[in-house]
């Protein structure tokens, strides 16, 4: 079984975020936080698509279906926060 698609418009937002290196804090579904700056989008060893955080203890990979919400610290006229459990079928 494969995990559900992440949002087109979700996706597209974070490459936004990547782009312009925004300040994000996510949230995970068990609730913990991570905050840095969007680095970049990417797939790990497993196939699963991760944001790359650069933190102060270094690049963090998040994986995207672990993760709840992104909040944008960066003021920008995009998004300030992203519904990480939005997929394509929902």
């Amino acid at each position: 079984m494969t995990e559900p698609t992440l949002d087109c418009d979700v996706v597209d937002n974070l490459e936004l975020a990547c782009m312009h290196r925004f300040e994000l804090v996510v949230t995970m579904n068990a609730g913990e936080t991570f905050q840095g700056k969007a680095k970049n989008l990417s797939s790990n060893d497993k196939h699963q698509e991760c944001l790359i955080l650069e933190t102060h203890g270094g690049d963090k990979s998040i994986v995207l279906a672990d993760a709840k919400k992104a909040r944008a610290l960066t003021d920008n006229d995009y998004f300030t926060e992203l519904d990480l459990n939005k997929t394509e079928d929902s």
